[in-house]
């Protein structure tokens, strides 16, 4: 008996029927850190759950085959190779791999997206309060002849300015925000809409397995 061994997994750059090709990992590009909070205010719901890791390791020649799923493994007879086989290919992992990546990417996109708004729109405000603050010191000095009036209306003219540029930079992250949201709920819903199409394929290769 050989002690080679043939890992069959899906991959994308699998050609169609094929099942020999490695599937590369999935992405994980480091995450922006943003309060919980400031992502359920831009609706930036939780990343659903990776496609479910499933394997078969078959020994050319061997009685037998090993299935893997997630952290379980059984030994199936090589009566059952064609069947597993055939509930790999049909759920298309491949697909649900590469659309998990995309999903993944767009959930981090958005997160870092809805920080930089966060922050854009604090900036503003903070500049929006300190222009109010050099207002009303103005309002209240402005008919007294002993203060410096000249002074107090650079503040305020600063501070106005400052308040009218973040503000436009506040409108321009929260426009980003609308895009990376709804490119975000797209790629959920498409990643989604796969896996419930592959559930059944993934249930019979769960259940020919035993596990």
């Amino acid at each position: 008996m050989l002690v080679s061994s043939l890992l069959i997994i899906l991959a994308a750059a699998a050609p169609a029927g094929s099942l020999s090709a490695p599937i590369s990992p999935l992405t994980t590009p480091g995450s922006t850190v943003v309060s919980p909070d400031v992502l359920k205010a831009a609706g930036i719901a939780d990343l659903p759950p990776p496609p479910p890791a499933l394997t078969i390791t078959q020994v050319p020649g061997a009685p037998t085959f090993l299935v893997n799923v997630e952290a379980k493994s059984a030994q199936l007879p090589v009566a059952k190779l064609t069947e597993e086989q055939n509930a790999l290919q049909t759920m298309n992992l491949s697909n649900l791999r590469s659309l998990y990546d995309a999903l993944k990417t767009a959930h981090d996109t958005a997160v870092a997206v809805a920080g930089d708004n966060d922050t854009a729109t604090k900036d503003a405000q903070r500049e929006k309060d300190k222009a109010n603050k050099f207002q009303a010191e103005y309002d209240h000095v402005k008919k007294n002849t002993h203060v410096n009036h000249n002074e107090l209306l650079e503040n305020l003219k600063t501070a106005k300015d400052n308040a009218s540029r973040l503000d436009l930079v506040a409108k321009n992250h929260a426009a980003d925000l609308k895009t990376a949201v709804a490119n975000y709920n797209t790629a959920k819903t498409a990643y989604s809409n796969a896996l419930n199409a592959a559930s059944g394929s993934i249930d019979a290769f769960k259940h020919a397995a035993g596990l």
